[in-house]
């Protein structure tokens, strides 16, 4: 197992005190947490050696991420140096859904948005991580999805469980991402 250690800071530098840093590994979904010192530092033991990840972030968004996957995969022996997080604000998709007005999912149709390289995701591992985030679709079609970390998302039309419309895949690398189209076939073909 790893044990990782850094800190947590503020784009300006700032060590981010009393933020939630989080991990868990892509096989067995174990989470673990701790809450940053003073300092900003942070410290998680028992981390698996392959497919695990750092989340930072506060209740108002912010987050930050850091993959753990290249260390100790090749059966090296030691711990990864300090990490240190950068904390970002979060980001969002606004567009418009694309439906028949008599579409009877009209009003109860959802936007989802995963990130890319957790599609099988459909709720977030952390409250604000910011890796899958949903939401409503207003009578007129429109949605904005907030909360999100930057990154390769697949965003697709759901109405319950059940899936409306293609995955379209963004990427949002700063700033957010606007004007996005999702067309919703007919539940019923005629």
């Amino acid at each position: 197992y790893l044990t990782a250690t850094g800190r947590v800071v503020w784009p300006d530098g700032r060590p981010a005190t009393g933020v939630t840093v989080g991990s868990s590994d892509s096989d067995w979904g174990i989470p673990k947490h701790s809450t940053t010192a003073d300092d900003g530092s942070f410290c998680l033991a028992g981390l698996p050696r392959w497919g695990a990840g750092l989340f930072a972030w506060t209740p108002d968004g912010v987050s930050a991420r850091v993959s753990l996957d290249g260390f100790g995969a090749g059966g090296g022996a030691g711990d990864p140096g300090p990490v240190e997080l950068v904390l970002q604000p979060a980001r969002s998709v606004r567009g418009r859904v694309l439906m028949e007005a008599d579409d009877p999912a009209s009003g109860a149709l959802e936007v989802l948005a995963v990130l890319a390289d957790r599609r099988w995701a459909t709720q977030e591992l952390w409250p604000g991580e910011g890796s899958c985030a949903r939401a409503k679709v207003d009578p007129d079609g429109s949605f904005s999805i907030g909360g999100l970390a930057s990154g390769e998302y697949q965003v697709q039309a759901v109405w319950g469980n059940l899936v409306r419309s293609a995955p379209v895949t963004i990427e949002i690398i700063a700033g957010d991402a606007e004007g996005l189209s999702l067309a919703v076939p007919p539940l019923i073909p005629e």
